[in-house]
């Protein structure tokens, strides 16, 4: 039973998409987790999907509405707290 839960949750954050949206227009500043976020509705330009480190490297921050996640969570550490019995995980 604690096999088939620990491959339910790795398959959970296997699968989780490390794309976020930005605007190209040239007052933007931020990424955001979805299209539909609110931060993107003055957007003149187009609004394009990319990698969360492509976003990093051409200087955009996380969207202050839509908040995307950037924690990572490790696989080990959700291992090691199956194992000790405990129903959390940790957040690196």
């Amino acid at each position: 039973m604690k096999n088939l839960f620990l491959l339910a949750i790795i398959s959970l954050f296997s699968f989780k998409s490390n794309n976020v949206y930005v605007c190209d227009g040239p007052k933007s500043i931020a990424y955001h987790s979805t299209r539909n976020c609110n931060g993107l509705n003055n957007c003149s330009t187009s609004i394009r999907e990319i990698t969360l480190s492509e976003a990093n490297k051409i200087g955009r921050r996380a969207c202050r509405i839509c908040k995307p996640s950037t924690a990572k969570i490790d696989a080990n550490n959700i291992i090691q707290l199956i194992n000790s019995n405990t129903y959390a995980y940790k957040i690196l």
